[in-house]
Order: structure tokens, then sequence, then C-alpha cells
């Protein structure tokens, strides 16, 4: 399992740059994107077509800063980059095509956030909890007041408008032959 950090955040993620909403107590590990000891994003997961991409290969710099991730999806490559920086995960994905045809690629991205403190991902059960809030525009906002009444916020955005409904953030990419 990867682990990026810097400062107060890191992120545990599994080898194809995914952060799948577990938990220690059921999986024996805890992911997702944590700032000071808060999960600000359980989940941001990947798919094309509604199925995962086939890993290829994954690597993490020597000092945790980056993970690449290379995956095979129908036809097209995906190059996964992630970094964690400031407080922020930053993502660039790249799609190649090494085919002689042109491809339309679907691609979802799922996103949750639950923001539970450390130890709760761990298996130690709260009382009670706060307040969440989703909005979805161009982006995606989860918000969250805690008993603390701290309130805690979470966006993701994109560099090209995605079509978002529940938490799913869909693409349809069309990529030439022997584009990349």
């Amino acid at each position: 399992m990867p682990v990026l950090k810097h400062n107060d955040s890191f992120a545990v993620l599994d080898d194809s740059g995914n952060a799948l909403e577990r938990n220690e107590k059921e999986h024996h590990i805890a992911d997702g994107i944590f700032h000071r000891d808060t999960r600000i994003l359980s989940r941001a997961i990947l798919t094309s077509g509604h199925a995962a991409p086939q890993l290829v290969s994954s690597s993490l710099s020597a000092d945790n800063a980056l993970l690449t991730v290379v995956l095979k999806a129908e036809e097209a490559d995906i190059t996964r980059s992630i970094f964690l920086w400031e407080g922020a995960l930053f993502e660039k994905i790249e799609i190649t095509n090494p085919t002689a045809k042109p491809v339309t690629l679907p691609l979802e991205i799922s996103y949750g956030a639950d923001f539970l403190d450390i130890f709760e991902t761990r298996g130690w059960p709260r009382e009670g909890r706060g307040v969440h809030q989703t909005v979805e525009s161009e982006g995606i906002a989860f918000q969250y007041q805690g008993l603390d009444n701290v309130v805690r916020k979470t966006g993701v955005s994109f560099s090209e408008a995605p079509q978002i409904s529940n938490g799913v953030a869909r693409f349809n990419i069309d990529i030439p032959a022997g584009a990349g």
C-alpha cells in the first residue's frame, strides 16, 4: 500500500492509486486521504466502463511524494501521477491510444468523504457524529460539521468538466489513433 506524506497530511492508496473507503477493523488497513488526523477523502476510485483497469505498474518515489501508476483499460493506456502537497492531493491522468484506430474511453471517478478521525478508521466507534453535506456542480464539495462545531471541507475539482451525479464524475474521452 503506497503512502504519500507531506506535513500534516498523508494518503494511503492501493497500488492502482485508489482509496477504497476501508477501515482497519474490517480490512486490516485504513485508506484514504488524511489531514490533521481526519480522513477528508475516504473514496477515490477510478474505473473505465464500470470496471477496474488492469494494473501494469506502480511506483512510489523515494521521498514518498509521488505515486506513478500505469493501467490498461480496453484499448487505452492510463498513467496516473498522484502527489500530496500543502494539504491537497493532486492527480494528473494521461491517456494514450497505442492502436491504429480511434477510441472512446469511458472514465469514471467515484468520490466519498466520511470525515472519520484516525481512531474511528482503526475501529474505535464514537457515540455521535456531526452533519455531512455534499454539493455537486462543476466539481464535488464535501462538508462536515463536527460535534465540536468545526466545519471541515473537501473539494474535488477537474480541469475538464465531467458529468457528475451521486459522487461519481464521468468522462467520455475521444482519443485519436496512435495518440499519446
